[in-house]
């Protein structure tokens, strides 16, 4: 028994002795302080965002009852980015030599990184990517889609720093082509794209009646310039087939 104790005392020293040395993870500010931080960013981010710097677009969100609501989701430009860096005092630069410019797949891929430091030393990265076979970017220069690239990994490096993890307006791909371009619908990234077939997906899984079934089928068709028409046509086909299913379902459970 004596030695179980004293093994115990020993255990709960060196946790002790480990926490205070740095070994195990602690938080740097207490939680009223986090809490009071978090406030004064959404604050902050009132006061210096404006409409010119918000793309707004309407998507479907499941509620808590299990039924899909179209609502509004607002993605933040560069302009408010930039902004955020200026009044949070974070200098944001290029990372030397990261820059590249690659073919794969025959698709033109523009990359380069960005680091954001603050007054507190913290220093963060982020990573951005502009591909010509995003939508709307066949037709775009080099120097267009490096242009891109470099402003996806400032607005990631300052988001990051922030830790909100929000996603920019230009990560999901809304800007305005470039001069000489043909005039095409803004497109988004490949792996916005990706995101959104997944949830289109995951709603038509979730549809619980017709209505539900309505709101997908209209969202599919809001988002068919960046879907394609054969992925278009394929998760219309899903949609029909889930309504279908879900009026059998009712018209056998009306027979009981």
């Amino acid at each position: 028994m004596a030695e179980e104790n004293t093994a115990l005392s020993v255990a709960s020293t060196q946790a002790l002795t480990a926490k205070e040395t740095g070994f195990v993870p602690r938080p740097v500010v207490s939680p009223e302080i986090a809490k009071q931080v978090i406030v004064e960013w959404e604050d902050l981010k009132k006061a210096i965002a404006t409409e010119e710097d918000i793309h707004r677009e309407t998507r479907s969100a499941k509620q808590k009852d299990g039924t899909y609501k179209e609502v509004e989701v607002a993605y933040y430009k560069k302009s408010y980015w930039r902004k955020a860096a200026t009044f949070l005092g974070i200098s944001v630069e290029p990372v030397e030599n990261t820059e590249s410019f690659r073919v794969i797949n025959g698709a033109r891929i523009a990359s380069v990184t960005y680091r954001a430091s603050g007054p507190n030393q913290r220093s963060v990265a982020g990573d951005g990517h502009c591909a010509n076979d995003e939508g709307g970017k066949q037709y775009w220069k080099v120097a267009n889609l490096l242009a891109t690239a470099h402003t996806r990994a400032y607005n990631r490096a300052v988001s990051n720093y922030i830790g909100g993890g929000e996603v920019s307006a230009e990560e999901m791909d809304f800007e305005t082509p470039p001069e000489g371009a043909p005039a095409e619908r803004p497109g988004r990234s490949a792996t916005a794209v990706f995101d959104l077939i997944n949830a289109l997906r995951d709603d038509i899984r979730h549809a619980k009646n017709s209505d539900d079934c309505r709101l997908v089928w209209k969202r599919i068709h809001a988002n068919r310039g960046q879907l394609g028409t054969a992925t278009e046509q394929e998760l219309k086909s899903e949609v029909a087939a889930k309504a279908a299913q879900l009026k059998q379902q009712e018209e056998g459970g009306n027979e009981h």
